[in-house]
């Protein structure tokens, strides 16, 4: 970068050593040099070697249309090649409608927070604008290209207003700009290498909206724009060049990769914190390290019936040990026998619907013999449970009410799936003759059956109690809303109470608190 700037300013010096033709000044006596061009039929501007001498300080430059010079009146048509450039005494130009043509480095290294380009304007050269105090622009609709780094290092600058009849937009036009959001209009097909790129200075891009008839995404087009948030792909994209979203750490897409994308390049989308991909059916490479760093992604959906080329470090390590790749159906052997995504360790067929992901069934709770069970309609599934223990544990009383309970939560898990809903339960035990208990040698004696409750949306099932057993179910102020006896071991009731409020059950003469959920 050093290197660049170098040579920029040598060659821009060694322009300003030139001999200009002639020498006319405006109307406000500001002297303004200028070359012939087009055989001496019109002039062009030139820099007069001293803008940046005090006697140009805050100075209003108004350029004329046409110059009289012995007699011959010509038309002002072009801005030379650096004609303002280092002229940070000037504070605006005024740009005539005569004029057809603004040149390389024309206003580079300027002061100047605006400029009205007018419509008469059909080309604006390489680096015209580098480095100046610009704050907003519009360019005419005259325009149809935006040459390379146009705006490099414009870092104050906040809005540009572009035309719908711009089909290009060249490298490193915003490099290291100022810019947070941008539209593009629908009529650019092609944005440079490292557009918005950032090296030096932090981007300040959050937003851009890019048309559906862009094909190419360039090396480095958003790299290091760490700001960048929400992306949406161009429907008619075809390429996703190198680094074109590396380090771009706040990063989220609103869409899948679209059909028609043919190759993502290296480093393409390293660093950016990924926890899903979709992958169109029209890839036929994507290149080695493509997501470096992304090793929150877990969630790989293919849509290649052929798995496109890869190398062996285009995913991470972590992907290919942890991640879940999803394929259609039917192309299982495709995947196991392609060099690189055979080494993927969960690769599951869905038919290509891998966002439409099976939910795991709710589980089941029951007990028996002292044994927790829990079952699941989904086969393979892992269950993933919380028991807490409520027994009391501190009492100020000569006489504590005992009541052996445990809450229970459990769901269900396989990879692949989506989580199940939780199922929750408590489990308790009712003393089967409170007469006959006690504590003898410091162990307590008691025989009691162990009930399971299971209370979900105003419905409490209870299991495990003895048949003829009066249950009755009370609000927490001891309104009850429900009663009934067990029958073959089972008692159901429908009540009113919403869930997240706690339910008083008592079965026979004991009473316990559940929370329906």
């Amino acid at each position: 970068m050093k290197k660049t700037a170098i040579i920029l300013v040598l060659c821009v010096s060694a322009l300003i050593t030139q001999a200009n033709d002639i020498v006319v000044a405006n109307a406000d006596g500001v002297n303004i040099y200028y070359n012939y061009i087009n055989n001496g039929t019109e002039l062009e501007v030139t820099n007069n070697g001293d803008w940046n001498n005090g006697t140009y300080e805050n100075s209003s430059i108004v350029i004329p249309d046409e110059v009289n010079y012995l007699g011959r009146v010509r038309k002002v048509t072009r801005i030379g090649y650096a004609a303002f450039h280092n002229s940070y005494n000037v504070s605006s130009i005024i740009v005539p409608q005569t004029v057809t043509s603004i040149g390389d480095h024309a206003f580079s290294f300027t002061s100047i927070t605006t400029l009205d380009i007018p419509n008469s304007v059909t080309e604006i050269g390489e680096n015209a604008f580098d480095a100046t105090d610009l704050t907003e622009i519009k360019i005419p609709n005259s325009v149809t290209e935006l040459s390379n780094r146009l705006f490099f290092q414009c870092r104050n600058l906040k809005k540009v207003l572009l035309p719908n009849t711009l089909t290009k937009i060249g490298s490193e036009c915003f490099m290291e700009s100022g810019i947070e959001h941008i539209e593009i209009p629908n009529t650019v097909k092609e944005i440079g290498g490292g557009a918005f790129y950032c090296v030096n200075v932090e981007s300040k891009l959050e937003s851009i909206q890019l048309p559906n008839s862009l094909e190419v995404l360039n090396n480095s087009t958003f790299c290091n724009c760490k700001k960048l948030k929400n992306f949406t792909f161009p429907s008619g994209l075809k390429k996703i060049g190198q680094q074109v979203f590396n380090n771009c750490k706040n990063i989220s897409f609103t869409n899948d990769i679209p059909e028609g994308v043919v190759s993502i390049g290296y480093r393409a989308f390293g660093g950016c914190p990924l926890e899903s991909i979709s992958l169109p059916n029209t890839l036929s490479l994507i290149e080695w390290e493509a997501f470096y760093g992304c090793n929150s992604l877990l969630t790989i959906k293919s849509k290649m019936n052929t798995p496109c080329d890869i190398s062996e470090s285009t995913f991470t390590q972590n992907t290919i040990f942890n991640a879940s790749l999803y394929i259609p159906k039917g192309t299982i052997d495709n995947y196991r026998n392609k060099d690189h995504w055979k080494n993927f360790v969960y690769i599951y067929e869905d038919g290509g619907n891998s966002h439409e992901t099976t939910k795991c069934a709710k589980p089941t709770i029951s007990y028996s013999n002292g044994k927790l069970t829990f079952n699941c309609e989904t086969d393979g599934v892992i269950f993933k449970s919380t028991i807490t223990d409520t027994d009391i544990s501190s009492y100020n009383s000569d006489q504590v009410q005992l009541c052996v309970t445990y809450d229970i939560s459990v769901y269900a898990t396989k990879q692949g799936c989506d989580n199940s809903d939780v199922a929750n339960a408590t489990l308790c035990w009712i003393d089967v003759d409170p007469k006959t208990e006690g504590i003898s040698n410091n162990i307590a004696q008691v025989r009691a059956n162990a009930v399971l409750i299971q209370a979900r949306d105003g419905q409490i099932t209870i299991t495990g109690t003895d048949d003829g057993t009066k249950i009755c179910v009370y609000e927490i102020d001891g309104h009850q809303v429900g009663s009934t006896i067990s029958h073959n071991g089972y008692a159901n009731l429908n009540t009113n109470i919403r869930p997240g409020n706690i339910a008083i059950i008592k079965i026979g003469d004991k009473n316990m608190k559940v929370v329906v959920k």
